[in-house]
């Protein structure tokens, strides 16, 4: 039998304090192709998840084309409207419209008789534009008409040449912008169609021999819907909804596995291996881009099948860097939850909320009324930019080239610009995060930011002179006394030789050569 007793190892004597460490110039690669490969398994194992995203993707992306067809593919219609005959235009007449012609003499009164048998209604004359305003006062006896007033005011001219002009309360400009029309065409509501077509008429019959005979039918221009603006600016704000809601699952499956292996000390034992905060998220990172990659693919699609005059890689990059934004708040959300569901749930609801203000500020028109304040606001709602991406894209089928091109180019590279930037501001935000929002949450022990921002390299081996504190600081000290404080305390320590019997086996205590020792270190 032989005996093996474990007793004390000396160390080394340390190295000298002027000598510092080596730093391991790969450790950063190495750590980093670890967290990726690991990134790659998780995904390979949720693949079944994956096809479920792309799947939800893929309804909203054709809602969204559903959505668009109306406005963007829709052809331009050579005849939106049916032809309308002279009946049609001559009975287009509203009833309480008050007319009357200036001055009553010959010819004007033989025309303006027939054109009064074709609109079937009464005209009033006078012999001045002065006198049909005054007979219009005393008729409505000085109260404020509801009625259409119209005056037709011939100008005499030599030879067989008729000139007049009408003069309506009513506007009769067709309108395609923004503002609201009671009907699609005011020029027919306003009668002022009726009245020209009746004079002209009339005109023409009095001035031929024989009763011609003719036919006159208003057919409406080739128009788009682009040229709604209202219709265009509701359709994207549909388009945008449908994008967000395809691009939030891969943005909450990323986030909910960054809370879930930081509550389960995974991101602490990161940190134990000296693995930095930035290789960690660099990682995940990787990890939600295997999983929006494919769904930015088919929304990239999507956009070509919308505005048709887009590249691939021009809607590629667009979702990629609009993913990208959205994955950084959503982590730097999660910092604050220590429930993956709770998390998510928030990010949904902010991200809905940030939509819902870009809608209404386009909406209202703040983004072409107040264009200084638009840049302003693309680093604040990232969704407002990626509907001036859409307006931008829509533009390009109208045909705009030259400056306006120019400008619009500007304008894509300005949004992709201004999300780059928010994605480093966010980035550097969520790397301060990691140390100074809790105790709890903050990995490595929370400091302050004034700490990690101002922070100075110094060497920790070197001796440093202990500053007595001063002022408010020694109040926070406990007075003891000197001889009694004592920095370390061991009682009841024992050593123990531990005995081997290398037939059996088996160990055995042999011996106590220390026994209850009480060890003090000051």
């Amino acid at each position: 039998m032989q005996n093996n007793t474990i007793g004390m190892t000396v160390k080394p004597p340390r190295e000298p304090f002027t000598k510092k460490k080596k730093k391991n110039p790969f450790k950063f690669q190495r750590h980093l192709s670890v967290l990726i490969w690991k990134c790659y398994l998780q995904r390979q194992r949720r693949i079944g998840l994956l096809l479920v995203e792309a799947g939800f993707a893929i309804i909203l992306f054709l809602s969204s084309v559903f959505i668009a067809k109306p406005v963007f593919l829709t052809p331009l219609q050579d005849e939106p409207e049916p032809p309308l005959a002279s009946a049609d235009l001559l009975a287009s007449l509203p009833v309480n419209n008050i007319l009357g012609y200036a001055p009553n003499i010959e010819p004007y009164t033989s025309v303006m008789e027939r054109a009064s048998v074709l609109l079937g209604t009464d005209i009033m004359n006078a012999r001045t534009e002065d006198d049909l305003n005054e007979m219009l006062y005393n008729k409505s006896r000085g109260t404020p008409l509801r009625s259409p007033v119209t005056w037709i005011i011939f100008k005499p001219t030599d030879g067989n040449i008729w000139q007049f002009g009408i003069r309506s309360t009513e506007r009769a400009r067709f309108i395609s912008s923004l503002e609201n029309r009671e009907v699609s065409n005011p020029h027919l509501r306003a009668g002022f169609l009726a009245v020209q077509l009746a004079i002209s008429q009339a005109i023409i019959e009095f001035a031929s021999p024989i009763p011609p005979r003719f036919e006159v039918n208003l057919v409406s221009m080739p128009v788009s819907p682009l040229m709604q603006e209202s219709r265009v600016r509701k359709a994207l704000s549909g388009i945008l909804l449908c994008f967000t809601l395809a691009l939030m699952p891969p943005v909450l499956e990323t986030e909910a596995l960054v809370v879930t292996e930081t509550i389960t000390m995974f991101k602490r034992a990161l940190r134990l291996r000296n693995v930095s905060f930035s290789t960690m998220y660099i990682g995940w990172l990787v990890y939600a881009y295997l999983t929006a990659l494919p769904i930015c693919v088919l929304g990239a699609i999507t956009l070509i099948l919308i505005f048709r005059w887009i590249h691939l890689l021009a809607g590629l990059v667009v979702m990629l860097a609009y993913i990208s934004i959205m994955i950084m708040v959503a982590l730097m959300m999660g910092m604050f939850h220590s429930n993956a569901t709770i998390a998510c749930i928030w990010t949904t609801l902010f991200t809905l909320l940030q939509s819902y203000l870009a809608e209404l500020l386009v909406h209202h028109q703040y983004d072409v009324k107040h264009t200084a304040l638009t840049f302003v606001l693309h680093l604040i709602l990232p969704p407002l930019g990626l509907v001036n991406a859409f307006n931008e894209f829509a533009l390009l089928q109208t045909g705009r080239s030259g400056k306006a091109s120019d400008d619009n180019l500007f304008m894509v590279l300005y949004m992709l610009g201004s999300w780059c930037v928010m994605i480093m501001i966010y980035f550097g935000l969520l790397m301060l995060l990691q140390r100074t929002i809790g105790q709890q949450r903050a990995v490595g022990g929370q400091v302050s930011w004034k700490s990690i921002i101002f922070k100075k390299v110094h060497d920790d081996r070197k001796l440093h002179v202990i500053e007595p504190p001063t002022g408010a600081e020694r109040g926070r000290l406990q007075e003891v006394d000197e001889f009694v404080a004592k920095a370390v305390s061991f009682r009841d320590v024992s050593k123990v030789s531990i005995v081997f019997d290398q037939f059996t086996d088996e160990s055995r205590p042999a011996q106590r050569p220390v026994h209850d020792t009480k060890l003090v270190t000051y």
